[in-house]
């Protein structure tokens, strides 16, 4: 979809941005819609799906960067310059004016579709090995260690020693 067409028939804009790989909120039906466009939060209406927001004005974008993510303004002050962004974890960020954001959400329709052809494909895409505790060192991990294979002797955990399974808290909310 070309950067500026008036919307009418809203599921041919629907055609038209699969082909794209981007999608429109049902909010701006009828408007004059700027895909891919990165501007200021201020002269974003409200209800706008973005994607790639700034945290700090002109610090460079840090939320909202994966794809089939999207964020969506709320509510603008009058008195001050900030605003309210629903982000996809379900919290309410108070957000400056000045920080910048691109309308509309990103997908990668590609995403998972390839198939790796060599092992080493898994680390030209910057992903580590997994390996289990139970192979490592005792200096290494709580489940190490030990002549020959044997169990981890005690409960699941982490490297660093906390439960990694049965329901154990590990963020505290406030």
């Amino acid at each position: 979809m070309i950067n500026g067409i008036y919307v009418r028939n809203w599921k041919r804009a629907i055609h038209k941005i699969h082909q794209k790989s981007y999608a429109l909120p049902p909010i701006q039906f009828g408007l004059l819609v700027f895909l891919c466009v990165c501007i200021l939060l201020a002269n974003i209406p409200i209800g706008t799906w973005v994607h790639n927001i700034e945290w700090d004005p002109s610090q460079g974008t840090k939320l909202i960067r994966v794809a089939q993510t999207f964020a969506q303004i709320i509510k603008k002050f009058e008195n001050t310059p900030q605003c309210v962004v629903h982000l996809p974890s379900d919290v309410d960020k108070l957000m400056d004016f000045q920080c910048q954001a691109t309308i509309g959400i990103m997908f990668n329709l590609r995403h998972g579709k390839h198939k790796l052809h060599k092992t080493r494909q898994n680390r030209w895409l910057s992903r580590c090995p997994i390996v289990r505790g139970v192979a490592m060192n005792l200096v290494d991990h709580p489940h190490g260690g030990g002549e020959g294979c044997t169990k981890g002797g005690r409960p699941s955990v982490s490297p660093w020693g906390k439960p990694s399974k049965g329901g154990f808290k590990t963020i505290v909310i406030k």
